[in-house]
């Protein structure tokens, strides 16, 4: 989630995600565009063309690395409701990120190397002891920050959180 929440500061701010120029995103230019005392709503389906990169696939299970190993990598979707407001020099962004978890909890045998690292899992799967299943999860967070502009360019930045 932090990488997604992180991608969608850096549309606002750099007009790209990931440190990739070619990765662009309009959320800077609309923000830049803005006349004192105008607000406008920023929707993902606005930030680049191909929406998976704002999708993430992760490893990262530090809860529980029985259940890692079963799931291996996860998709997360995030999208966005966001308002920019913009007063003298000052951009407000409120709003929140959603982001989506969703994957086949399928003991992860997809490769020839997951088939032979989770050799006891795939075994309990084929014993009939343990079955694929759907998962799903969400979650909501905020997003506020504030851009400040100076001579048409983004001089400071700061968000919450």
């Amino acid at each position: 989630m932090d990488k997604n929440r992180q991608r969608f500061i850096q549309s606002m701010v750099y007009g790209y995600v990931d440190d990739k120029p070619s990765l662009k995103s309009d959320f800077k230019n609309k923000i830049l565009n803005l006349k004192d005392g105008q607000s406008i709503d920023l929707k993902k389906s606005e930030i680049l063309i191909g929406d998976d990169e704002w999708d993430a696939a992760t490893t990262s299970w530090p809860f529980d690395w029985d259940y890692a190993k079963a799931l291996g990598r996860v998709q997360l979707e995030s999208y966005a409701t966001i308002q920019a407001t913009r007063n003298g020099n000052l951009i407000s962004i409120n709003g929140d990120l959603h982001h989506i978890i969703k994957d086949i909890y399928d003991f992860n045998d997809d490769t020839e190397e997951d088939r032979i690292k989770f050799e006891k899992f795939i075994a309990l799967r084929k014993a009939a002891i343990a079955k694929p299943f759907k998962i799903y999860g969400s979650k909501s967070e905020p997003l506020t920050g504030k851009i400040e502009i100076e001579n048409g360019k983004i001089k400071n930045f700061r968000f919450d959180g």
